[in-house]
């Protein structure tokens, strides 16, 4: 009977939690919960973050070490400064540190972040 086997294919997918969420569950997976494409969808991203941090970091040394130049004229000096403190800016952003000031940030959500870089 098809309808007796969608029953039981029914009672086989209950594992006794309720489909719905509670006020105290959320929405979003933790690294444990994800699987498969969501997994490999997090893992790009978080290395995209991590290439991201490392970048920035080289950038910020590079601009150090150029700064720390005897002789550099006003313009390029100030252009530098600027480099070095969007770079550790980004930095900040791309780990959420401190996470007090980044949730007050708008950089929580991605459209303006893709448009501040």
């Amino acid at each position: 009977n098809k309808s007796s086997a969608l029953a039981r294919h029914d009672d086989d997918d209950d594992d006794g939690e309720s489909a719905e969420m509670t006020p105290t569950q959320s929405p979003y997976a933790s690294k444990e919960d994800v699987g498969g494409f969501t997994k490999g969808c997090f893992m790009f991203f978080a290395g995209i973050t991590t290439l991201s941090v490392i970048v920035l970091a080289f950038m910020s040394a590079s601009q150090i070490i150029l700064l720390l130049k005897k002789h550099l004229p006003p313009l390029q000096f100030s252009l530098r400064l600027y480099i070095l403190i969007f770079c550790l800016i980004f930095i900040f952003v791309e780990l959420d540190w401190p996470p007090r000031i980044m949730r007050n940030l708008p950089t929580n959500n991605w459209l303006m972040r893709g448009w501040i870089y």
